[in-house]
């Protein structure tokens, strides 16, 4: 254990605690993080499914998140993340989840819903209210399913008349994220050119890249 961090007043600080949660040194900044699109790649075996799967349960539980885990392929439950985190949930030993077939819930809001992207992209535009979207193998998405994807995450409407003067500072999109989780595949697959290709230098000098934007770590075993 390197060092125990906490959301205090809306800071991440250092505390002398036990945590419930532990992670890779590496995903630290993807803890931590605010931006929208949180990219984690690299080798299997190397604690990005776990980690960031862990970094939405915890969000869940503190926060009250709702989280929505896509793939491009996904004809039955078995093929959604699903599975990973009830076994998250269990090795963890958290309380208050009820895990149905097909969605988990937590007893004080929030939980986890899932969708296949391939038969109907354009489906996902009329997501809204989620927190995160938590899209696993994310090197085989096709172009439209990140064309219709990365303007899609935005929290509930605000209520009022539209084009009337909001008192929420927000907006629409505000503190929603989208964590990409990928296998290196193909320089010219359409996840590659919009996420990784621009970056690359940055990412195979320093394994981490950052902008207003991104968030984007290479992770291997």
């Amino acid at each position: 254990l390197l060092r125990c961090i906490e959301k205090v007043n809306g800071e991440w600080i250092e505390v002398d605690k036990d945590p419930h949660i532990y992670t890779a040194e590496k995903l630290e900044p993807a803890v931590k993080t605010d931006k929208r699109f949180v990219i984690i790649y690299g080798g299997r075996g190397s604690m990005k499914s776990v980690g960031a799967v862990d970094i939405c349960v915890a969000g869940v539980m503190d926060y009250g998140d709702r989280v929505y885990g896509l793939r491009e392929f996904q004809s039955s439950i078995e093929d959604s993340v699903h599975a990973l985190v009830k076994e998250e949930i269990d090795r963890l030993d958290l309380e208050n989840f009820d895990i149905m077939d097909k969605s988990i819930r937590y007893k004080y809001g929030g939980g986890f819903k899932y969708k296949g992207l391939s038969r109907n992209p354009a489906s996902i535009k009329s997501a809204a209210g989620f927190r995160r979207f938590l899209i696993e193998e994310a090197a085989t998405l096709s172009e439209a399913s990140i064309r219709n994807l990365t303007p899609t995450a935005r929290n509930k409407a605000k209520s009022g008349l539209p084009g009337a003067i909001q008192s929420e500072a927000s907006s629409k999109i505000a503190g929603v994220q989208m964590f990409f989780i990928a296998n290196p595949n193909s320089s010219e697959d359409p996840f590659s050119k919009r996420f990784i290709m621009p970056f690359l230098d940055k990412l195979d000098r320093d394994g981490i890249y950052e902008d207003d934007l991104h968030l984007i770590i290479k992770m291997n075993y």
